[in-house]
């Protein structure tokens, strides 16, 4: 039985051994991501839903629920709280992006890019001047009301939230409150987030400032980011967070029969990876969205469990490529698969919420534009299909590029994840953290440290665990700046690694 290792970054030359490709998984990226072809395809796509009526048609239905649970609003007298804030605006945003990769022949590859506004937050932004600019969408009749123009907001409201407004949101541990309060003060993240929300919409004002904001292009990549942010607060812990009150249905009843076939349930959009929804066929494993942040794209389960690819028709294809600066014509990006997490420098570590396991009847195809790294936490159970290919140029879909392939013939058991360790930060100032993925049901684990001529001078842990990932945290503010041996003993086997310590 031919033995693999699934645990590496893959950059061989193997060959396809299957053309039925679906329409690839979608993994949404920051536009600055996108490369000069992307950029030209997305305006392709969406002057074809301006022609076709799509484009209104969509923008309508937004403003038509306007004054309704999808905001927080008092109007006439009339209060909505906003419980309906997230999950209609991720639907809306599936819609969009089904309507974007069906409207032409050469789109069907396209996701949805996002507006990282906490750091892209000038008027000079590509989306403005270039990518989506009004010059470079002739038919289009959206305005924009930008600060330093003579029809701007005034005011403290238009400014755009930053990196630590939003986690600040994030830190919040309530979803949604039943209030009409939506500020920086707001105690609920559902409410804080749509108050920064708004603000991005004053900011850029004109059509983005009216109910029918849809119509300017840069609305899809505003609602993006808060989706993202959405997804980046459910998965801070395990087990889906979300919770949306009842309002007289089960339903999401602004999802109506009459306008998409049938009702959407908002318990069904909590976690972008696995939309579902068993009123409506339409809602399958094409709907998972992804988040790539940074160059980088983890592709993980969450909640406690893994996220499995268990169809056994056309092939699950996980695409990433990120332009290496805006609008460029070389590509790189990099794939993470398995149980991981960034941390708060954006190194890839291992993580404890679930991985990424591929069922024996299933075709999986990862493509990147730099590398692809299997980490513990990724299996694939015997007569899985699995194939990577790294893409060497901006319009790379299915023909070019290095291809790697391997077949799992080994048994399910062998394919579970093994030991494997990360220390970080390394160099370390005060501590480091270690992260230590178990792979047995019972495991003998030993965490020291010795100085360079072999002295013991901390034991971190001596004890036994569980299958699952345990975290340490090594105190070195007493320790003299110089290098150190960490040695790490599992079950009668020792990993040894230096950590070096500069205060």
């Amino acid at each position: 039985m031919k033995k693999i290792a699934l645990f590496l970054i893959i950059s061989m030359n193997l060959s396809l051994n299957h053309s039925n490709i679906i329409v690839a998984q979608s993994i949404r990226k920051d536009y600055r991501e996108f490369t000069s072809k992307e950029m030209s395809d997305y305006r392709l796509a969406i002057n074809a839903l301006r022609v076709s009526g799509i484009w209104f048609t969509l923008a309508s239905d937004h403003s038509n629920h306007f004054n309704s649970i999808i905001h927080t609003r008092d109007i006439q007298t009339q209060a909505f709280t906003g419980e309906q804030f997230l999950p209609w605006h991720r639907f809306f945003l599936l819609n969009f992006e089904w309507y974007v990769r069906n409207a032409t022949s050469t789109t069907s590859y396209l996701s949805v890019p996002y507006w990282d506004w906490r750091t892209d937050n000038t008027v000079s932004s590509v989306w403005h001047t270039d990518f989506l600019s009004i010059s470079k969408l002739p038919g289009f009749t959206f305005t924009r009301c930008l600060p330093g123009s003579s029809c701007a907001a005034s005011g403290s409201f238009p400014y755009l939230a930053n990196t630590v407004d939003i986690n600040n949101c994030l830190n919040l541990s309530s979803f949604w409150l039943n209030t009409l309060d939506k500020s920086t003060f707001s105690t609920d993240f559902s409410h804080r987030l749509e108050h920064y929300h708004d603000r991005v919409h004053v900011w850029v004002g004109g059509t983005m400032n009216q109910q029918a904001s849809p119509n300017d292009p840069i609305f899809y990549l505003h609602h993006n980011m808060i989706d993202k942010i959405w997804q980046d607060w459910e998965d801070r812990s395990t087990g889906l967070q979300s919770s949306f009150p009842v309002t007289g249905s089960v339903g999401m009843v602004h999802y109506t029969a009459a306008e998409n076939g049938v009702d959407v349930l908002a318990n069904d959009m909590k976690d972008s990876r696995a939309i579902t929804n068993t009123n409506n066929s339409l809602l399958g494993r094409a709907n998972d969205v992804w988040f790539a942040f940074n160059k980088k794209v983890i592709l993980d389960g969450a909640n406690g469990s893994d996220f499995v690819c268990n169809d056994g028709g056309d092939s699950y294809l996980y695409r990433y490529t990120a332009a290496t600066s805006s609008g460029a014509s070389t590509v790189v990006g990099s794939m993470y698969v398995g149980d991981v997490r960034r941390d708060a420098i954006d190194d890839i570590v291992s993580d404890n919420k679930g991985g990424f396991r591929i069922e024996s009847n299933a075709r999986v195809d990862f493509r990147s534009g730099k590398d692809i790294s299997f980490r513990p936490g990724f299996w694939a159970k015997g007569g899985a299909k699995v194939t990577a290919k790294i893409i060497t140029s901006p319009d790379g879909f299915t023909s070019n590029g290095d291809v790697s392939q391997r077949e799992i013939e080994e048994s399910e058991q062998s394919m579970k994840p093994k030991f494997d360790y990360v220390i970080y930060p390394n160099p370390s100032s005060i501590y480091s953290m270690i992260d230590v993925l178990l792979p047995n049901t019972s495991n003998e684990l030993s965490i020291d440290l010795y100085d360079m001529i072999g002295n013991k001078i901390k034991t971190v842990t001596n004890s036994t665990y569980g299958q699952g990932t345990q975290t340490f945290q090594v105190d070195m503010q007493n320790f003299e700046n110089g290098i150190y041996l960490c040695v790490i003993r599992c079950d009668g086997k020792n990993y040894t690694q230096k950590i070096i310590l500069q205060k």
